[in-house]
């Protein structure tokens, strides 16, 4: 349960607002490092409040910019569920590597934590796990965050590092949350010692992760200098941590690799553990490494397994509808687009377009933030349109404001001929009237008009053809044009004025 063990009021790094605090450092163990941390509205000094503390993975963020790839993810989720979030940076600078991906005339670039093989080939021995530790306390001390919820995530390296973390200081946390972070990656790895105490643990990892293989082995990008680096797999890491906590039987209780290969088992949990924690593991299907996350769905998770009775709030969207053309005629095509945004993030999931609020016109797939259905309507008047988005395990449901879609007549077009031109007086002239549409054979009637006043007389159409026989008992010129009734479907047209000669 989200229960507040402490009630103080304390001062927040930049007030009541929300803000990034933009590059920081502290010391511990005589070594400079940095970080970053962002309050989101609505955070009080005097109501303590949860921490998600993130380490990235192997990385380079120049001085000048050391935002995460997470960052808007990660302040999407604080907004969203009231959380303080703290990046916390390891140094090239510390670090004595002519690597070039370590980048240390930039400094703070980030590169790896004090994790196993790394600390002896790159003769580094900070204690990191001191310092992180060191920084909790200082943002539990200092700021308010509420000592019982703090939550500590990795990706990657970073993830490694968490593991580390949650072997020597298991009480520090309320949850240890593992993206693509595999027990230990370094040639001739033993698994680490059993921690002290029981935390809940959260792990993920992309099946098709090969740069710290999902089933464990020799990384398939290996870095300069390092290509002998091996990483335990997800078996080992899940297993170690049900054998650490005194779990009970997993479920399912089925191995997530076999000679090397996932065996397609997504999700794996186990309960009944020492402390009464649990330890769970997700298959991200078809992601690899640089996919991996944290994503806002996946913080949706790892929260929902912390706190099952207080669920994650999902991010908010909105959803816009444009057509075109607007208007258009009766059954001619209308490219209905819908476009669904977040502030944090590009929401997946499908778009259901409905007419007058219950007609379904189609469903269609987000792509890019956009879904396009294309439909046309059989009769004319104005319809409304709007455009429903269904929503996602990170993304709220939203719908658009109505769209009014104009549908008008098809156009027609109408010519009209004569028999004989010019005719003697008193004799015969068949008078044809033809209705075309580039949309069909329009239906209705032609009325044959001369001077635009006197109707000659009005015949049905018969395959979008009119005629009329008409006998002229004097000399002269007359002014005759075909008038097209139009009917449910097609709009009405008149011709051009034919001039009808007798003599």
């Amino acid at each position: 349960m989200l229960v507040s063990l402490r009630l103080f009021g304390q001062s927040l790094p930049c007030g009541s607002s929300p803000c990034d605090t933009g590059i920081a450092t502290t010391t511990w163990n005589n070594i400079t490092r940095y970080f970053d941390a962002y309050f989101p509205p609505g955070i009080s000094p005097y109501n303590p409040y949860p921490l998600f503390v993130f380490l990235n993975g192997a990385d380079v963020h120049p001085y000048n910019t050391p935002k995460l790839d997470q960052q808007s993810v990660l302040q999407g989720f604080a907004v969203a569920n009231k959380v303080a979030v703290l990046w916390v940076l390891s140094t090239c600078e510390q670090e004595s590597t002519p690597f070039a991906l370590c980048d240390s005339n930039h400094s703070p670039g980030q590169w790896t934590w004090d994790i196993n093989f790394f600390d002896s080939y790159f003769g580094y021995s900070p204690d990191d796990v001191g310092y992180i530790n060191n920084m909790i306390a200082n943002a539990t001390a200092s700021w308010g965050a509420d000592g019982s919820r703090v939550m500590l995530l990795g990706l990657s390296t970073g993830g490694i590092e968490a593991h580390r973390f949650a072997q020597v200081h298991p009480s520090m946390m309320l949850g240890v949350g593992v993206w693509a972070g595999p027990l230990w990656a370094q040639d001739g790895s033993l698994v680490p010692d059993y921690p002290t105490g029981p935390t809940n643990v959260y792990i993920e990892h992309g099946d098709v992760d090969t740069t710290l293989p999902y089933c464990g082995g020799l990384t398939s990008q290996p870095w300069t200098g390092l290509s002998n680096i091996s990483s335990a797999g997800v078996d080992t890491t899940f297993n170690y941590w049900v054998t650490a906590l005194n779990c009970g039987t997993p479920s399912p209780n089925l191995s997530l690799c076999s000679g090397g290969n996932p065996t397609g088992v997504t999700n794996k949990t186990a309960a009944e553990c020492a402390g009464g924690v649990s330890v769970t593991f997700v298959d991200d299907h078809g992601v690899g490494h640089a996919g991996i996350g944290p994503t806002y769905q996946g913080l949706i998770a790892f929260w929902n397994f912390l706190f099952p009775e207080h669920p994650a709030q999902l991010q908010p969207t909105t959803s816009t509808l444009v057509a075109n053309p607007n208007p258009a005629a009766v059954w001619q095509p209308v490219s209905l687009t819908a476009t669904v945004t977040s502030a944090f993030g590009l929401p997946s999931g499908t778009v259901t377009f409905l007419k007058n609020g219950t007609v379904a016109l189609g469903t269609a797939p987000l792509s890019g933030g956009q879904a396009v259905v294309v439909s046309s309507f059989g009769t004319m008047n104005t319809k409304s349109i709007t455009a429903v988005y269904s929503g996602s395990p990170a993304y709220a449901a939203s719908t658009s404001s109505v769209f009014l879609e104009g549908i008008g007549g098809d156009p027609t077009a109408t010519t009209l001929a004569s028999s004989i031109n010019p005719a003697g007086v008193g004799q015969s002239i068949t008078l044809t009237a033809t209705v075309s549409s580039t949309f069909g054979e329009p239906t209705g009637t032609v009325t044959f008009m001369k001077s635009g006043t006197e109707e000659l007389g009005t015949v049905p159409l018969n395959g979008g053809v009119a005629a009329l026989n008409k006998v002229f008992n004097t000399q002269g010129t007359r002014s005759i044009t075909a008038v097209y009734s139009g009917d449910a479907t097609f709009a009405a047209s008149s011709s051009t004025p034919l001039q009808q000669v007798v003599q």
